[in-house]
Order: C-alpha cells, then sequence, then structure tokens
C-alpha cells in the first residue's frame, strides 16, 4: 500500500521531523533503526510519517506503507503482507514469486499439522531480509492500535534485526484501545529505537495554522475559539474549513480574520460534528455511496460499491467525484477516506441493526463478483450472530479456504453456524468437521466438539478423522491411555476407508512405541500398521509407521536401525510438501541418531537440511525441535557460542515439554563450565522436577540432571553431586542412551569413595544391550580407566574422542589422565596430558574448568597458573569466538544473513543473533562498520 496523498502540511513538529529524517538518512547508510510515534487521533501522526519519510525513494530506500483498521485484527498477518505488497495484484515478479509461496503453504492438510500462520510469518521475515539484501528498506505502519496480533508479534521480531540490517521500522499509533502486544512491541522497541509522543500544539503553532488555514492571522475571536480545539491540527482544520464554509469569517479593519458576528458563535461540541458539517454539504446519493464504502474499510474500489448497491460503476462516477471535490474521499487506484473519523463518523450514523443488514447484505453481493473468501468473511463478522440459509451454505463450501488463510476468522463465523443449527441439519456435518479441523489447527480444545460429531455422523470417514484428531490430541498431551482407547473404538468400525484406517493403525503404533515397556509387542503393532499402511498407498501413515519403528529401535538403543527407518521414511517423503510436519519430525531425529553414532558432521548436514526446508522452502516455524538438537550436537563439539544461539533463537518458539530439559540443562551447563553460578542456578530453579512416566519421555533429562551434578560440584557439596548422578542409574533410564554421561558417574563417585556407585555404574556401561557401537566402547574405556586408574584405558578413549570430534569429552579424559598418571609420580607425563584440556578449556571460556583441572594436579607438585589463558575480553576484536570471527568475515565480503547461514550450516536467526553479538563488541551501528573493523585486522 502506499502512503497514499499528500496530507496537510506539519506545523510545529521542527524536533519529531528532524529526528525521522535522521533515521531516514541512517537507513540510507545501511544503518537501521526503530521509530515509534504516539498520539491521539487528528494530532498529525500521518503527516508527521509522511513528510518525515517523503524523501526515502529520492534516496535509495525501498519503502513499504500500511494502514491498519478495526477489522485488521481478525485476519492474521494481514498488516504486514499490506506492507511488503505482497499480493497476487502485484507487478514485482519477486512479490508474485512469494504470494506463490504463501499460497503453497495454504494447501497443506490438518494431518500434517503446520500451522500456515507461523510459515507466513517466517516466509515474510524471510522476504524482508532478501529486500535488505538488495537495498535500504523503510516499512511504515500506521494505526498499530488496530493492527493483527500476527503482524504485531512479527514486527516485534523484525525489531531485533535492525541492529543489523538496513532496515528502519516506523510505526503510529493511538495511545487507546490499550493492547499487551502493543505494550510489548512499545517496550522491544524503545529498548532499540526511539519513542515520539506527540501532544497538543503550542498556542503560537496553533496561531500559525490558524493563521494559514483561514488566510490571515487571526483576530481574538477567532483565536478564542480555536483554543477550543485543544491543539490537536485536524480538529483545528476541520474547524477553520467549517467557519470558511458557512462564510463565518471575514477580515476586519486590522486585516486580521475574524469570526464574523460578533462573540456568539461556538465551536462543534465534538470532531464529529465538524465532520458531519463537511458531509452536510454532499448530496444524499454521495452520502449513501460513502456509507456503504464504510463497510468495506478504509480502502475500497468503485466497483465493490457498486455491487453492494446493484448499480452499474458508471453511475456512482459523479457520486465519488463529488465527495473527492469535498475533500471527504482520495483518489487513487483504490479509493480512501481522507481521515479515518471521516469514516468513522459515516459508519455510526448507522443504527446498529442497519449496519448489521448492510454488512450481511454486502458479504453476499461480494461473494458474488467471485471476492476471495477473506474480503466476503470480512463483512459477515460484523453481520451480527444470526446466520441464515446463505451464510451457513457458503461457509460449507469455502471453510477449507478461509481455515486455510483467517483460522481465528473461521473458527468464529464456524462456531456461530454450528451453534445455530441441529445435528441433522442441512451443511450441520459439513461445518461442524470444519469447525474441529480449526479448533485443532488452533490447538485450542476441539474434544468436545469432535465427540459431537462422532456421535451424530454417519460418514465413516469424517468419523474417522475425527478419531484421528481426538486421539492425536490427547497422544499430545500425554494421555496414552485415551488415546489408545480413541483409536482402537475407531478401528473397530466398519467401512473405515482405508487411507482412514492407515491412519489411525499407524496413530496407534506410535502410541505403542513411545508407552509401552513390551518392545516386542510394540514393533509388532508397528510392522502390521506399516504393512496396512503400504496396501493402502498413504504416505502419511507409511511414514509415521516407519517413524514408530525407529523410536522402538531408539529404546532398544540400535541407532543403525532407528537411522535405517529414518532414511527409508525420508526418502518415501522426499518431494512431499503436503506432510511438512513429518519429514521435519524425521530429519530432527536423523540428527540425533547420527549424533549418538558420532557421525556428527552428517548429523549437522541432516539439520541443516531441516532448517533449509522449514526456513527456505516453507518458512515453518516449529524450528524448536531442531535448535534443540542442533544445541547438543554444538555442545559436545565445543561450539558453546553457537549452541546458545541456537537456543537464544529458539526462545520466541513455543516451548516443547520435551525438549525444555534439553535446552534448560545445555544452558545451565554452559554456565556452569563458564564460572557464571548465577545464570546455572536461576536456570536449574526455574524448572520443574517432573518425573516423566514413560521410558520414553524420561530420554532427554540426561544433561538436566548433568546440570544439578555439576552446580553441587561447584559448590563444593561433592556428595550431593554424586546422588544427582545416580538417578541415572535407575531402571527407567535403562533404555536411555547413558554411556555419554557414566564416566562423569563414575569420576564423581570415585571423588568421594563411593566404590559402590562407580562399579554400578562401569558395570551399566560393560553391560549395555545396545550394539557395540565405537562411542559405548569409549565410554567404557573411560569408565574402567577411571575406576582402575588404567592409563592406557583412558589414553585409547581420548584418541576415539579427539578424532570424533567430541571435544568436551576429550578434553575431560585429558584431565582424568593426567591426574591418574600424577597420581603415578608421572609429573612430566601428565604436564603433557592436561595441555590438551587447558587448551580446549580456554577455548571454550571454561574457567571453572581451568581452576578445577589447575588445582587438581596443584597437590602433586604440579603448578599451572600463569600458563592458563585469560578471559576473553568483553568488547573489541580479541573479543569475539571462533565462530563470531568467521561470520564477521563474511559479513564483510558482503554475504546475507541467509548465505552466510547456508555457508556455514546454520540458522538464519542463529547467524542474525552472532551478527548482533558482533555489533555489541565492537560498539558498532551497522554491518559497514563490521566490514570497517575486519579490514582493519586483515
Amino acid at each position: 500500500m502506499s502512503p497514499g496523498p499528500e496530507p496537510a502540511t506539519v506545523v510545529g513538529r521542527g524536533s519529531e521531523m528532524e529526528l525521522l529524517r535522521s533515521t531516514l538518512t541512517g537507513v540510507a547508510s545501511g544503518r537501521g533503526g526503530v521509530v515509534l510515534v504516539e498520539g491521539e487521533p487528528g494530532i498529525g501522526k500521518s503527516a508527521l510519517l509522511y513528510h518525515g519519510l517523503v524523501e526515502a525513494a529520492g534516496m535509495g530506500c525501498e519503502i513499504g506503507w500500511s494502514v491498519a483498521d478495526e477489522l485488521s485484527p481478525r485476519f492474521p498477518l494481514r498488516l504486514l503482507l499490506d506492507c511488503l505488497e505482497i499480493e497476487s495484484r502485484s507487478a514485482d515478479p519477486h512479490r508474485l514469486d512469494v504470494t506463490a509461496i504463501l499460497r503453497h503453504h495454504l494447501s497443506g492438510t490438518v494431518a500434517s499439522g503446520g500451522d500456515p500462520m507461523a510459515a507466513l510469518v517466517d516466509e515474510a521475515l524471510t522476504f524482508v531480509e532478501k529486500l535488505c539484501a538488495d537495498g535500504p528498506l523503510v516499512l511504515v505502519a500506521d494505526d498499530l492500535q488496530w493492527a493483527d496480533e500476527t503482524s504485531l508479534l512479527a514486527w516485534q521480531r523484525l525489531t531485533r534485526t535492525v541492529e543489523h540490517l538496513p532496515l528502519l521500522l516506523v510505526g503510529a499509533y493511538r495511545p487507546v484501545p490499550h493492547r499487551a502486544e502493543l505494550d510489548r512491541l512499545r517496550a522491544e522497541a524503545v529498548s532499540r529505537g526511539t519513542l515520539i509522543r506527540l501532544g497538543p500544539l503550542p498556542e503560537p503553532m496553533v496561531a500559525e495554522l490558524v493563521a494559514g488555514l483561514a488566510g490571515a492571522p487571526a483576530g481574538p475571536r477567532l483565536r478564542s475559539l480555536s483554543a477550543h480545539a485543544g491543539g490537536n491540527p485536524l480538529y483545528l482544520r476541520e474547524l477553520v474549513d467549517a467557519l470558511v464554509r458557512e462564510a463565518a469569517i471575514a477580515a476586519d479593519a486590522a486585516g486580521r480574520a475574524e469570526l464574523v458576528g460578533g462573540s456568539t458563535r461556538r465551536a462543534p461540541a465534538t470532531l464529529a460534528a465538524a465532520i458531519a458539517g463537511r458531509l452536510g454539504f454532499l448530496s444524499p446519493g454521495a452520502t449513501t455511496a460513502l456509507r456503504v464504502a464504510t463497510l468495506l474499510g478504509p480502502e475500497f474500489s468503485l466497483d465493490d460499491v457498486a455491487a453492494v448497491l446493484q448499480q452499474p460503476p458508471r453511475d456512482l462516477d459523479g457520486v465519488f467525484a463529488e465527495a473527492t471535490a469535498a475533500g471527504v474521499i482520495t483518489p487513487g487506484i483504490r479509493l480512501s477516506f481522507r481521515h479515518p473519523l471521516i469514516r468513522q463518523a459515516l459508519y455510526e450514523e448507522m443504527p446498529g441493526v442497519v449496519r448489521s443488514a448492510l454488512h450481511r447484505h454486502a458479504a453476499e453481493a461480494l461473494a458474488a463478483t467471485g471476492a476471495g473468501a477473506e474480503r466476503v468473511a470480512a463483512q459477515l463478522l460484523p453481520a451480527g450472530p444470526a446466520v441464515d440459509g446463505w451464510a451457513t451454505g457458503w461457509l460449507a463450501r469455502t471453510a477449507p479456504q478461509l481455515i486455510d488463510r483467517a483460522p481465528t476468522v473461521a473458527a468464529e463465523l464456524l462456531d456461530r453456524a454450528v451453534g445455530q443449527l441441529l445435528p441433522g441439519a442441512p451443511h450441520w456435518e459439513v461445518l461442524a468437521g470444519a469447525l474441529v479441523r480449526v479448533l485443532f489447527r488452533l490447538g485450542r480444545d476441539a474434544e468436545a466438539r469432535a465427540r459431537q460429531v462422532l456421535a451424530h455422523t454417519g460418514d465413516p470417514a469424517l468419523a474417522a478423522e475425527m478419531r484421528w484428531i481426538l486421539g492425536e490430541r490427547l497422544l499430545r498431551a500425554g494421555g496414552y491411555g485415551d488415546a489408545r482407547r480413541v483409536v482402537e473404538h475407531g478401528l473397530r468400525q466398519p467401512h473405515v476407508p482405508a487411507v482412514w484406517r492407515a491412519r489411525l493403525e499407524a496413530m496407534s503404533a506410535r502410541i505403542h512405541s513411545t508407552s509401552v515397556d513390551d518392545l516386542d509387542e510394540a514393533e509388532a503393532i508397528a510392522a502390521a500398521s506399516l504393512a496396512s499402511a503400504t496396501a493402502s498407498g498413504d504416505r502419511l501413515a507409511i511414514g509415521y509407521c516407519l517413524l514408530s519403528l525407529s523410536t522402538i529401535a531408539l529404546m532398544r538403543r540400535d541407532q543403525e536401525t532407528r537411522l535405517g527407518h529414518l532414511d527409508r521414511a525420508l526418502e518415501l517423503l522426499a518431494d512431499d510438501m503436503e506432510h511438512l510436519e513429518l519429514r521435519l519430525l524425521l530429519l530432527g531425529n536423523r540428527a540425533l541418531a547420527l549424533s549418538i553414532l558420532d557421525r556428527l558432521a552428517e548429523s549437522e548436514r541432516s539439520l541443516a537440511d531441516a532448517r533449509d526446508l522449514a526456513e527456505r522452502r516453507a518458512g515453518y516455524a516449529g524450528l524448536a525441535r531442531f535448535h534443540a538438537p542442533a544445541s547438543v550436537v554444538h555442545f559436545w563439539t565445543g561450539r558453546w557460542d553457537d549452541a546458545l544461539s541456537e537456543l537464544e533463537t529458539a526462545g520466541d518458539l513455543p516451548e516443547s515439554p520435551r525438549l525444555a530439559p534439553i535446552a534448560v540443562g545445555v544452558r545451565a551447563l554452559i554456565a556452569c563450565h563458564r564460572d557464571d553460578r548465577a545464570t546455572a542456578s536461576a536456570r536449574v530453579e526455574a524448572y520443574p522436577d517432573q518425573h516423566t512416566s514413560t521410558a520414553f519421555d524420561v530420554a532427554n533429562r540426561g544433561f538436566l540432571i548433568a546440570a544439578r551434578a555439576m552446580l553441587a560440584e561447584r559448590d563444593g557439596r561433592p556428595e550431593d553431586a554424586v546422588l544427582q548422578w545416580r538417578e541415572l542409574l535407575e531402571p527407567r533410564y535403562a533404555r536411555m542412551e547413558r554411556h555419554t554421561p557414566l564416566p562423569d558417574v563414575v569420576r564423581a563417585a570415585m571423588a568421594i569413595g563411593d566404590l559402590d556407585t562407580a562399579r554400578q555404574a562401569t558395570e551399566l556401561c560393560e553391560r549395555d544391550p545396545g550394539p557395540a557401537i565405537p562411542g559405548r566402547v569409549a565410554a567404557v574405556e573411560r569408565c574402567l580407566g577411571l575406576l582402575t586408574g588404567d592409563p592406557d584405558l583412558l589414553t585409547r578413549a581420548g584418541r576415539y574422542l579427539h578424532a570424533a570430534g567430541r571435544t568436551v569429552e576429550y578434553a575431560r579424559t585429558c584431565e582424568d589422565l593426567a591426574l591418574v598418571l600424577a597420581r603415578r609420580g608421572e609429573r612430566q607425563a601428565a604436564k603433557c596430558a592436561l595441555a590438551p584440556a587447558m587448551e580446549v578449556y580456554a577455548g571454550l571460556g571454561a574457567q571453572w574448568d581451568l581452576r578445577r583441572a589447575a588445582a587438581s594436579v596443584r597437590p602433586y607438585g604440579i603448578r599451572w597458573g600463569a600458563r592458563g589463558p585469560r578471559r576473553r575480553p568483553t568488547y573489541g576484536w580479541a573479543a569475539l569466538s571462533p565462530t563470531e570471527v568467521t561470520i564477521a568475515g563474511l559479513v564483510a565480503q558482503g554475504l546475507s544473513n541467509p548465505d552466510i547461514a547456508a555457508e556455514l550450516l546454520l540458522s538464519p536467526r542463529t547467524v542474525q543473533s552472532h551478527v548482533s553479538n558482533i555489533l555489541v563488541k565492537f560498539k558498532a551501528r551497522s554491518r559497514v562498520d563490521i566490514a570497517r573493523e575486519v579490514l582493519r585486522h586483515g
């Protein structure tokens, strides 16, 4: 949307205008920024934005402009998409490409589990970043108080990127109505930019404005009347304009503009009265057409008004020419009201019953012209709660399209319709089924509605789908037993279509693979389900069956078999965009399997493939499941800053209960290693100590247990540390891949002379029921080496860990070897063994490990002291981590964040986090400053 016609001249806002122009100059030179303008209606916000930013295009900036209205909150992402001019009518081929991608997002099914709105947000933000790679970008959003929640959240996320993108975000809003989402955006924006509060014009500025409007300086009576405007520029203009039209102003003997007829004239009681005076000059035909136009939003087309009025468009040319001449309408490709309050005055003049009826009529008229589902729904929403036969028929036909594009609107309209129909009535079954689908997609409680449909439908396919949705919801909530009963009941029904029977059987396999102790039984169920799914040819059912088989292999600690099932499923779904959720789930599991097999490079490649699919091809928002596994891989390979960046970028995504222990544990462990006890303790204490019910659910608790044990050890409570570690020895952890932490259990137990615990942990590691993969063999050698003091075992294990790339475990094994050698009196060999550990700890910034390792060998006459590295500085080139040095160099080469992400196998948002850290460490304002620092340091 363009900024529209030029508004009135700005008076008395010199400093605010200078600030806007300064930020515009900054973004033109590559320095982003955020500006918010707050003020009451008519105070001059829109005029300030227009005149402050009018030179943007001339300075080489691309500019996008949008204005929200009262209906905007009902339609997700409308404001941002309007601002970016992403629509099918765009003449820009790049925007048409994005439009096609967005349309493709909306073709998913309930079974895919994807959230189209989340996908749209990420796709739109990626498009913003691509625009910024081409040149400076200015995005302007007016009337943010009406913006939809999704656009506000997206705008808030964009504010976090301005420090390293040539992006200027400018928004204007009224302080009322108050909205929590807008408060959060304001807090984020103020912390990174500027808030301009526009108050009433001071008296000298009021006098200047009135003089310009009246054609001469105001006389005493006119100045007194003007004071009633309260310094509001719009009110002043409407007031003086009304007086001029009424010939109530004339020049006095001194040449001043003065009121005619003494001092008896009074100002209109409200601004609406001043607007009504302007509208009173219009003909009845123009007034009628304008009232219809108010129904259609702040912008409208003549054709739409003609459709509602059931008149030929040419018959309206004259009335809109009249409204334009009167200053009520501004011309353009699409017409608009000169000010929102003019539209509001016209709209509110109509009685509520009349408005509702006109909205209902407008919905049917627009639908007859082939208008999109959103535009028709925008008329049905304010048409009132009553739903008639035409509306229910239209909803039944267009529900899938409306659910994809505006799910919250669809949910409201469908709920109205279903609530007014009795089961068995025409369209009830279609509408009730659609309501369950949209509630499920929105994450709302669809159980009652699904059960209602099940109680009344005679359609086997619909009944099976309702049971699938009901079972999926129960399964996600951990209600394994309830989900199993729903699915088994569905499978006993006659005439279930083959596809839905296969999907229900696949769900049964998923339930058994994650909740039963008898893995043979679970495997038999999964294999039978796979045979049925294969016979049906349904790729979703086949994929979920293979996922279940991979989970059973995980519980058996057979990672190679697990990997085989995952690879087979991914090969099957290689070109399937409909079932995106399943593909991403498979890729995440594949990355974890590869990391356990110590194929870390392949694991990172699998994660990169998932990110590429999610962020570049599909814009999928639910990346927490990939940031968490990525953080695990980065932790073990010693890329701790990358691990933290992964978890930081997942911070604004919905948390998964199964992934939360990983995120808490990794963050706390790194903080403890780096001697930041306050952060480590806060992370651990904030996480509730939940004891999960299934072996599958306990698998992610290892990092959390390790963090608690390390905190106890750091605080000088070694007995408590062993007590924490002993949890891993419980039978419920038998199916967890615990060979990695068991050497830590042995080490902690040996430190306090608890040989029973040390032996138990070693025996558990030796009796590992899974295949003897090299990582488990090395873990056994470490446990035995610690228990027996055998340096050869520790040396052999250390060589393997170094070759595998498990940097953290390698360093700790070197430290253990050094201590064993020191106890044997081999001081020089101990020093040599300790050196690699100290080098790794220094590179990681692991200050507590440095102190602990130095202290452990000191009783044996080994002094490390000054040879230990110092802390990394806070600012400057030396403050950069190795990854940040690499990214800074790529920024200096002119690569965009997506290009850097592809180069380094990171997500764009992780790169964004690194770039932000680099800017802080350089005390820089833009990517240009980063490039200068890179060049300065060669």
